[in-house]
């Protein structure tokens, strides 16, 4: 068994993937996969399968690692993991949406806009607060509460151009490195608008399903209302409704390794808010109850509770055991 590993425009993302490779004693190798050379590379490596970590900050190179991520699975037939399916809904908020709406999930009322006149139609007509959310962007990246109809009518017009949509630079989130706040111009969201509805929650769950293990935990509200990005877990056990909810939409999407974020309102009701194959996960385990570290496993209908830590490289070896295991079963 030889994997291969994708090499895209941060090589520190797969690190985990070379490390968890090294202690599973797997054999593996790296592979630039934005050289202009790549074809020749992949059909050089002599491996079984690839692992891939798409870029999740600028569209346009989440958009070039998917078309070459189309060929390397659809048309030269190689295995990767994540699947190529739940890739294409990664950090591609508009596909996202609509992958819940075919398949019937509850989650927040979205509208997505690629005319300006049916966007200003819209924030005339609808109640506010609203989110607005840009299509790429982890850790609340892109995230804002329009208020009121006259910030919605600004971010209209920063992201389609208030005269033509030629001449727009678009909405930019803006860096917190520096003392003074720089817009990232390279990240800025142009040509669209996504709206969604504001539902008041409690907080939001976490759950993680990765092959046939599963963990949750919940994200707490920070001071601006939103749960995504501000690093506050609270570690308790999640419901099973949950756990068969997130197990029915990997059954669905025939999804490997899925985050899914769930709102929990107030009334006890609960919304999917996000789909993401990849995701942060520092802590060596992704779930701790009665304050011991630990996992479901899911068998059948049934979840047994597994302790230990079972998270290690960001849940890097959590996703190559699955894939070595997928693989030896063709």
């Amino acid at each position: 068994m030889k994997l291969g590993i994708l090499i895209g425009f941060n090589p520190d993302d797969e690190n985990n993937y070379i490390n968890a490779c090294k202690e599973l004693n797997v054999d593996y190798t790296t592979i630039n996969f934005i050289d202009t050379n790549w074809l020749d590379l992949v059909k050089n490596s002599d491996c079984d399968g690839f692992l891939a970590r798409p870029p999740c900050v600028i569209q346009e190179r989440k958009s070039l690692y998917d078309e070459r991520l189309y060929f390397l699975n659809k048309i030269m037939g190689k295995d990767i993991y994540p699947s190529f399916d739940e890739l294409f809904i990664y950090e591609n908020k508009r596909n996202m949406y609509s992958w819940l709406d075919l398949y019937g999930y509850p989650h927040a009322k979205t509208n997505v806009f690629f005319k300006k006149s049916q966007a200003l139609s819209f924030i005339n007509e609808t109640s506010y607060p609203i989110i607005t959310k840009s299509n790429i962007g982890a850790s609340s990246a892109g995230v804002s509460v329009l208020k009121n109809k006259r910030e919605a009518k600004a971010f209209i017009n920063s992201v389609f151009g208030y005269f033509n949509n030629n001449l727009v630079l678009g909405k930019s989130p803006l860096s917190k490195r520096f003392v003074v706040p720089v817009p990232l111009i390279g990240q800025s969201q142009r040509q669209y608008a996504l709206f969604q509805e504001w539902i008041e929650m409690l907080w939001e769950w976490r759950i993680i399903k990765i092959g046939d293990s599963l963990f949750g935990y919940k994200k707490l509200l920070g001071s601006n209302g939103l749960a995504s990005g501000n690093n506050l877990d609270g570690w308790a056990q999640p419901p099973k409704k949950l756990l068969d909810m997130v197990s029915q939409i990997c059954d669905d999407g025939k999804f490997h390794s899925m985050a899914v974020d769930i709102f929990e309102t107030k009334n006890g009701e609960y919304y999917v808010n996000e789909l993401q194959s990849i995701f942060g996960s520092y802590n060596p385990s992704q779930m701790y109850i009665n304050d011991k570290p630990c996992r479901f496993v899911k068998t059948g209908d049934d979840y047994e509770l597994e302790e230990g830590f079972f998270c290690q490289n960001g849940c890097a070896n959590l996703r190559v055991e699955h894939f070595v295991k997928l693989l030896n079963s063709k």
